[in-house]
């Protein structure tokens, strides 16, 4: 069964048509899209965690999962803003509360300014190397089987202890991924689900095999993801209009200061691919990656043109998606109730 998760708007970025305010990712705002998500058939909601989001990850999850009572919150975790056993405290007290309704996306990588933001200035592969570290610890940690003493580069604890783990899920908690050697090595080890932004489906296939052959060195077995943005309507023209005012709007070079400084392979990879070649490969439009910061792919085109792709990852060994478009609210029950069933 393929997993459908929606990202939910953390700042001010939901609006819908060129010069129209931004809303606010207030409680009941993020409410109503987690009903409407839960409603149409989504499993999860992604919760971002970089500095500028305007709302904290866990607390927002704590609060949002008391008003919907089947979603569940998909909460992205940076290791170098949290001790592994804050983390495994605050993501235990989510899950309890919320009747084991919490998944982790454990995000190294990032925009080196942004992560400086909140102190974090180590370079790209030793941020792997405490990856690493917090996950021993935090896997450890929540498994809730007594307490642990740990003496490491980057952390260390002494008879620590959680009085309960995580409530048990069936298809693991461990949202995590990355192009580079040590993003690959880590998932491997560590990872339950590893996440691809939505490269060309060709690339993705590739990445599946790179990575299956990886885990089975430390005998596990990972399930494949794939975020990536979404523009379907009723027509490929209405949808195709739609991406290129996008491009209008935005006007200028928006992404120059992070071309230049981002350390991130998979966000070099997207960068590139708005740069090289034609934005348009049937569906597959990489004109966003000229926008926004993470993953700058979308599929644009008719409901069914749209399924048609996500189809095509499927193929390639994808288990799980994690889906946006904005306005976040109508375009969830948009996806929900006219791509989601072109798939089944």
């Amino acid at each position: 069964m393929i997993e459908f998760n929606w990202s939910l708007p953390m700042f001010d970025d939901d609006a819908g048509e060129p010069g129209t305010p931004p809303r606010r990712a207030t409680l009941p705002y993020l409410t109503s899209i987690a009903r409407s998500a839960q409603d149409v058939g989504f499993h999860a909601l992604l919760l971002g965690a970089g500095y500028g989001q305007q709302v904290e990850a866990f607390t927002t999850a704590a609060a949002l999962l008391q008003h919907a009572d089947r979603i569940r919150a998909l909460v992205a975790v940076r290791p170098g803003f949290y001790h592994p056993a804050i983390a495994a405290k605050l993501a235990a007290t989510v899950d309890q509360h919320s009747g084991g309704r919490l998944l982790l996306n454990v995000v190294t990588g990032g925009v080196p300014s942004d992560l400086a933001k909140y102190g974090d200035r180590l370079p790209h592969d030793e941020r792997y190397d405490r990856t690493r570290e917090f996950l021993e610890v935090f896997t450890r940690l929540t498994a809730g089987t007594g307490p642990i003493d740990h003496d490491g580069r980057y952390f260390a604890c002494e008879k620590a202890e959680l009085d309960y783990g995580l409530v048990g899920h069936p298809h693991g908690r461990i949202y995590f991924g990355g192009l580079s050697e040590p993003a690959r090595e880590v998932a491997a080890e560590h990872a339950d689900t590893f996440l691809m932004w939505g490269f060309p489906a060709a690339e993705v296939s590739d990445i599946v095999e790179d990575m299956r052959r990886r885990a089975l060195r430390h005998d596990r077995k990972l399930r494949f993801g794939v975020r990536i943005n979404v523009i379907a309507r009723a027509t490929s023209e209405e949808a195709w209009a739609k991406a290129e005012s996008l491009l209008v709007a935005a006007g200028g070079d928006p992404m120059c200061t992070v071309r230049q400084e981002t350390d991130s392979m998979a966000q070099q990879r997207m960068f590139a691919l708005g740069a090289d070649g034609p934005d348009r490969n049937g569906a597959f439009w990489s004109g966003l990656s000229k926008l926004r910061v993470g993953s700058g792919t979308a599929l644009v085109g008719s409901y069914r043109e749209v399924a048609d792709g996500l189809r095509r990852y499927v193929e390639a060994g994808v288990d799980a998606f994690i889906l946006a478009a904005a306005p976040h609210l109508e375009e969830c029950l948009r996806v929900g109730e006219q791509v989601l069933p072109a798939l089944s």
